[in-house]
């Protein structure tokens, strides 16, 4: 029998939002467990991408990261490129 998972990641991050707002913390995620019979380390799993710190998750950061996260990937300036009259023999 193949594996089926408990949590769907999307509908985990919507009901936490309906529950609790965007803004949760540890204590939030461990009534939402309680109720759900989930393992809070299965639902902090997919909540990695919007962790804002220690115990506190923010479920309207992610965009604003992936954002981040591409600007950073990209060169801040092109490299000056080398011409004759500018190199030393």
């Amino acid at each position: 029998m193949p594996f089926e998972a408990k949590v769907n990641p999307e509908s985990l991050i919507n009901s936490l939002r309906d529950l609790y707002g965007n803004k949760i913390t540890s204590a939030h995620i461990k009534a939402y467990c309680a109720q759900n019979d989930v393992g809070y380390q299965t639902v902090t799993k997919y909540l990695k991408p919007y962790k804002k710190g220690i115990g506190k998750w923010n479920l309207t950061v992610r965009e604003k990261k992936a954002n981040l996260e591409a600007n950073f990937k990209a060169p801040a300036v092109v490299p000056p490129t080398r011409t004759e009259s500018n190199s030393r023999s």
